[in-house]
């Protein structure tokens, strides 16, 4: 299949020497560890006791921002937000938790809630009838319906004055995601609703259902933060890393020690990485119009996307929907991975997975590594075919050419038979090349 601009260079600088090698990794191993959010924001630049860390202010900024239709607008209003606050001077708030709930479809907690059981917990703790409250679910929104409900209670008052903060909101939420029985969950909602006015528990609802109905995605609130921060976000899934990096940028400039730089984007290791994905191509006319100066055509393997990340004895492996894999599809890796790769402390591989015959060394039919199916070819083994190693020994290579990391994987990875494999790749720049290497388009 080609691959028409399927790796494009990432903003990222790979600490590479002279002779394009990669460095020794540290005798720490510790140092290629993940890094993981240290409270940097909130032990350093939060004042907790600002209005900026208030709900109030937060639903306020929520409420702006679905006023405007333009996208641009959207994150004009979050930035200047973030970086002058409530007040118009300084922002004094906690960035990390401030962006955390600005993208609760992105940054997701499962609270195991939907519309008809948020409806029965709150008759019961409002005291109201539960068939109104569903009735008016038809309106369709629940968040509506629940502050509705709250503020014609009797017996269970709003309070008067919002003074509850996103720390405790955010709190509330994390106990939240841990409860299963609805008596427990109920019991956390009464508690956070006691201190919140009608507005407050309708944006706690809202929170709880992944929408804050602002109309703007995970682009339009990162490009608030910092221009690359959307990229590195995509590339790491670790929101905590990019926003304590933007802060200790910020740090930096404010110190003197230079112009504040741009976040740079880099893989984080046992965080999975956006896979590059290629793009359709609908005839070889198309590809060679689109790569005029050549491109890479690879064979189409008939199984399973896996990302392995290795740091030291430790394996992760993630696939296309960057969830865990099956165990049993990927555990003996361990054993070998090291094989192929001598010397390779840390590292993020690309790779296909699949079951090949050990007789033919052809891979066998898609499906073939359940575990039922797999026990029916007795002389079959699951193979790894590598395609493409973006980090490896601290060294993130995600700017460098796929070009050079395929050189980089030839000479860093040795073939383990039917175990680790390089996947087939061929450099294209004619017509006649292409058809020859049996590619098939529609």
């Amino acid at each position: 299949m080609a691959k028409v601009n399927s790796t494009p260079k990432k903003k990222v600088q790979a600490k590479l020497n002279a002779s394009g090698q990669t460095m020794a990794p540290p005798a720490d191993p510790t140092l290629n560890a993940p890094r993981k959010f240290s409270g940097f924001t909130a032990t350093k630049l939060c004042d907790r006791n600002h209005k900026d860390c208030l709900l109030r202010e937060f639903r306020k900024l929520c409420a702006t921002v679905a006023e405007h239709n333009s996208y641009n607008t959207k994150t004009q209003i979050i930035e200047k937000f973030l970086r002058k606050g409530s007040a118009g001077d300084k922002f004094h708030g906690d960035l990390f938790l401030t962006v955390k709930l600005l993208l609760p479809g992105v940054v997701k907690s499962v609270y195991n809630l939907n519309d008809k059981q948020i409806a029965k917990l709150f008759s019961r703790i409002f005291k109201c009838n539960q068939d109104d409250m569903v009735r008016d679910l038809e309106q369709g929104d629940v968040s509506e319906t629940v502050r509705m409900f709250f503020e014609e209670s009797k017996s269970f008052p709003a309070a008067s004055k919002s003074l509850l903060t996103i720390q405790e909101v955010d709190a509330s939420l994390t106990r939240l995601a841990l409860l299963t029985k609805e008596d427990e969950q109920q019991v956390e909602l009464e508690e956070i609703s006691k201190k919140c006015t009608g507005n407050d528990l309708k944006c706690i609802i809202r929170l709880i259902k992944h929408d804050l109905k602002m109309n703007s995605g995970a682009k339009h609130v990162l490009d608030a933060v910092d221009p690359n921060a959307y990229d590195a976000f995509k590339a790491s899934r670790n929101l905590g890393d990019v926003i304590e990096r933007v802060l200790r940028n910020q740090q930096d400039a404010t110190n003197g020690s230079g112009p504040r730089k741009l976040l740079t984007v880099e893989a984080s290791l046992m965080t999975p990485v956006q896979p590059m994905l290629a793009e359709a191509c609908k005839s070889i006319e198309f590809a060679m119009k689109k790569c005029p100066n050549g491109m890479y055509s690879e064979i189409k393997y008939d199984g399973e996307r896996v990302q392995v990340h290795k740091n030291g004895d430790i394996f992760s492996y993630f696939s296309r929907s960057l969830k865990p894999v099956l165990p049993h599809k990927v555990a003996h890796f361990k054993e070998f991975i090291p094989q192929a790769f001598v010397g390779g402390d840390s590292m993020i591989l690309d790779a296909e997975v699949l079951l090949i015959d050990t007789n033919t060394s052809k891979p066998l039919p898609f499906g073939s590594l359940g575990v039922h199916k797999k026990a029916a070819f007795q002389d079959a083994k699951v193979c790894l075919f590598v395609f493409d190693c973006i980090y490896f020994n601290g060294v993130s290579l995600m700017e460098r050419p796929l070009s050079e990391r395929r050189k980089f994987l030839r000479d860093n990875m040795v073939e383990v038979p039917n175990r680790i494999l390089f996947s087939e790749m061929k450099h294209v720049t004619v017509r006649k090349t292409l058809t020859s290497f049996g590619l098939l388009l529609s």
